[in-house]
This record gives structure tokens, sequence and C-alpha cells, in this order.
């Protein structure tokens, strides 16, 4: 942690915002911020390579929800990761399935730490303990062969880094409703906002992406009004296991299961609870076969 950071106060949920946080929440720079603590505080895996508690959780669900799912293997998957932030572990879950990965996340920041692993770059963030781990929840030999394949697979497998915002009503263009196979929402809709109505819109756009009978994975805060990162809040929905299962039943989806984990060291950073959640979507007549390239994409590797 740097000397900047320790010397910011630590908010806590119970407490009230004051001006500078306040003013902080609505400043330009956080993200430049976010993506320089993100990955630090709440990926860095312990000396021994285990991974956080929280993500242990998480990923052993997304990874027997997906070895469960009967997807189809007679024709290509699309898939797409909506808000990964800094990460590579959700995508990587993917590579077994999907034929294309896509990754949309709005904020520039990270999407510049994202193209910083892509493309190889030294300095980028390691995450071949995430892979190890989920080679070992697939029930595969984790050997630094099969790490390293993981890795390369899904190099390959990223067909686009693109801007995405879920605030809006086609969050990738009209053209791209519908389009995927798998979408995994990761910590995200719930952690861009502080109005639950806000995100019930940003839940329900996000799904508009997901093609029917798409299958569906979600992971959210649950009861968290403020997060910290790098020692600054950033805003929470405080929302919980029921509004996720309220907008699952809204979408008609099937199959649907919701989890609740409970991790109280993790309340210095705001929230000592999460949900993980999936579903299917429901089936209906049309299907858009391929997703379209998004003409305001930044291709990898520009």
């Amino acid at each position: 942690m740097s000397k900047e950071t320790a010397t910011i106060p630590r908010y806590r949920p119970e407490e009230s915002l004051t001006a500078d946080q306040i003013y902080w929440l609505n400043n330009p720079d956080w993200h430049k911020h976010f993506s320089e603590f993100y990955y630090n505080e709440y990926y860095r895996p312990e000396a021994d390579g285990t991974i956080p508690e929280d993500e242990q959780f998480t990923l052993s669900i997304f990874a027997n929800t997906l070895r469960n799912a009967n997807l189809p293997t007679d024709r290509e998957l699309h898939a797409l990761v909506i808000g990964p932030g800094v990460t590579f572990d959700d995508a990587a879950l993917l590579v077994p399935y999907a034929s294309t990965i896509t990754l949309g996340e709005y904020s520039s920041g990270n999407r510049d730490e994202l193209l910083k692993w892509q493309k190889e770059d030294p300095t980028a963030n390691d995450w071949d303990p995430y892979f190890k781990q989920i080679l070992e929840y697939e029930g595969k030999k984790a050997t630094p062969a099969a790490i390293a394949e993981r890795g390369s697979l899904l190099r390959q497998k990223i067909r686009a880094i693109v801007p995405l915002d879920a605030t809006q009503t086609n969050p990738l263009g009209e053209e791209n409703r519908g389009a995927f196979d798998i979408v995994i929402a990761p910590y995200c809709f719930e952690s861009a906002t502080d109005k639950v109505d806000t995100w019930r819109q940003m839940q329900r756009n996000g799904l508009s992406l997901a093609k029917p009978g798409a299958l569906v994975l979600e992971a959210a805060l649950s009861d968290c009004p403020y997060y910290i990162v790098g020692g600054r809040p950033y805003p929470g929905a405080s929302i919980n296991r029921t509004h996720i299962a309220s907008e699952f039943g809204k979408a008609n989806m099937t199959d649907t299961s919701v989890q609740v984990g409970y991790f109280p060291t993790h309340r210095d950073l705001g929230y000592d609870k999460v949900v993980v959640a999936s579903g299917r979507m429901p089936i209906q007549s049309q299907v858009r076969q391929v997703p379209l390239l998004y003409p305001y994409a930044r291709p990898i590797g520009a």
C-alpha cells in the first residue's frame, strides 16, 4: 500500500460520508485510482498462491454450474463477461465452453489493464494462481503446462475488449441484443450505482444481451452501500439475494440458483456477504447466431 493510501481514513458502511468522500464519488479520476488498487486489494493471491476466499466461493460455483449446464457442443458458443474490471478469472472459466469471449468493461483504466495482460505486458497482473484453482475446480490436473495452456487459450479466444455501459438500453448496440450464449456479470451492476432502481435497469439491460436459452452467471456484493478501493469509497446498491431472485423471476428465467457466502474478514472493505446466482434465459423464436463486431470497439492490441 502506498504512503498516500495509508493516510486516507477507511470508510465503514455504518458511518456517514464526509464531504471529501462525497466529492470523490464524483471525481473523474476514479477510473485511474480504481484500476491502480483493485487487483492488489481484492484479487492478489497469498504468497503460497491461495486466492481470496470470496473468489474461491464464486469461482467454484460458476465452474460447477458451467460443468453441469449441458451446453451445446455442435455449434460455436459466444460468451460475454460484463464488467470484468481488471480481472480474467471469470473469462478463464469460459475457455472449455466458448468459441469466442468478449469482455465488456465501462472503465477505460480497467480496459487498459485488461489489454496489458492480453498483450503479455510483463507488468500485467498475474492470473496463473486463478487458472490453477479453476483447473482444480474442473477436476483437471493443474500442472504448470496446463496453467500456461489455459492462459494461452484464453488469449486466443478473447475476441474483443470493448466499452460497455449497462445503464444504456442497448449496452453493445441494438444489433447485439440477444447475441450471447453465455453471459457472466461478476460483481458489476451493484458495484456501479448506489440506487436500486438504476441497478434494476442495468440488470435488465445486461440480460438483454443474452440469447434465448442462454446461461447467465452473476455475482454481487450483498447489502453493501459502499465498498473500498485504495481507501476511497465506491457506491454500492445494497441489493441482496431477494433482489436478484426477483429480477431473474421477472425475466422468466429457468433453472435458477441463488446462493450466499459469508466473509466477515472483508468488513473493512465494506461488505461481508456475496451472492452468486445463475439461470437460463427463456426460449424464444428469434436467435442471432453470431454477435456482430462492434464499430466502436478498440481492437485488441491496438
